[in-house]
């Protein structure tokens, strides 16, 4: 009896699938590359929000409320800080924290379904900031009032919607 190698065997198989598949009006199911956001869609996802982010670098969370009036609101390292934001027409939001200089950044939802945030480095478009908790995204205001607040007590708040 004749034994295929196991990689013909593979590409056999795959061949077929793609014939018969073909043949039944079945599309093959691949999974999305990185998509660059949009300004729409950087609008659509943290205009209004309360956004829950960690830095890749130094593993810092933060929880920050995008008002539409262009302030940011956020509590980073149990510190309150504000700032203000705006989206340029290429979809890069931009922030400026304080007295620090703004910095803009594009946003991906990568192939994981993961938004993250990217700046230009040497190599290219590197990530720094990942928005990967369950409950990134939180429409409304969600941070506390109070300045002396904690980050362990912002998650309580986040968490209750």
């Amino acid at each position: 009896m004749f034994i295929p190698h196991p990689k013909r065997f593979f590409l056999i198989a795959l061949a077929m699938s793609s014939i018969l598949g073909s043949l039944w009006g079945c599309t093959a199911i691949q999974r999305s590359p990185s998509h660059q956001l949009g300004a729409a869609e950087v609008r659509d996802l943290f205009v209004d929000h309360t956004v829950t982010s960690r830095n890749l670098n130094t593993g810092t969370k933060s929880v920050s409320y995008y008002d539409p009036d262009g302030t940011v609101r956020q509590i980073r390292s149990d510190r309150y800080r504000t700032g203000h934001w705006r989206i340029r027409k290429s979809g890069e939001i931009c922030l400026q924290m304080e007295r620090n200089q703004e910095s803009c950044r594009f946003i991906k939802l990568d192939a994981d379904n993961i938004y993250r945030k990217y700046r230009h480095g040497d190599s290219g478009l590197e990530p720094i900031i990942v928005y990967d908790a369950p409950d990134a995204f939180v429409r409304g205001e969600r941070l506390p009032a109070r300045r002396s607040m904690s980050m362990r007590q912002t998650e309580s708040c986040v968490l209750i919607a």
